[in-house]
């Protein structure tokens, strides 16, 4: 629950920026991100990878290095919380088309649209614990970073 909530306080607006500051290339790294989890559809853990480095490409996008700094930590986060999602769902195609219109939204410099559909990808991320009868209050435990030896 916390990591939802501090999702749908960081992402929306990350989205923003990104619809007002994303350069052509990274423009071009989401749209092959996109493609990459329509081709994928059908592997869930490609899916899971694809949708973190999604979020990771449209906080670089943003062009803000402190939100940079500051969302570092929710994909170590994010990934083994929405692997149990995605295990028990078949969430791929409601995610693919939250990144298309979110993608859509950036080319088209639409922050509004961008901040809408970045709301209701976070949102789906929530019903899909609760459509999967996972328990929200679980602690996730961060993903393990290869080469980083720490405890967590």
């Amino acid at each position: 629950d916390e990591l939802y909530r501090t999702m749908l306080i960081l992402e929306p607006p990350i989205a923003v920026a990104a619809s007002k500051f994303a350069t052509d290339a990274q423009i071009l790294a989401l749209e092959e991100n996109v493609l990459s989890t329509e081709t994928n559809l059908s592997d869930n853990q490609a899916v899971l990878e694809l949708d973190v480095e999604f979020h990771d490409l449209l906080c670089e996008a943003s062009n803000n290095r402190a939100i940079q700094l500051c969302r570092d930590p929710i994909s170590d986060l994010f990934y083994p919380a929405f692997s149990g999602v995605i295990k028990s769902l078949n969430a791929s195609e409601r995610l693919l088309a939250a990144h298309k219109n979110i993608l859509e939204a950036l080319k088209n410099g639409d922050a509004g649209v961008a901040e809408e559909w970045m709301k209701r990808h976070i949102e789906d991320f929530r019903r899909g614990y609760e459509l999967a009868n996972l328990d929200i209050e679980t602690p996730v435990t961060r993903f393990p970073v290869l080469g980083d030896n720490n405890d967590r």
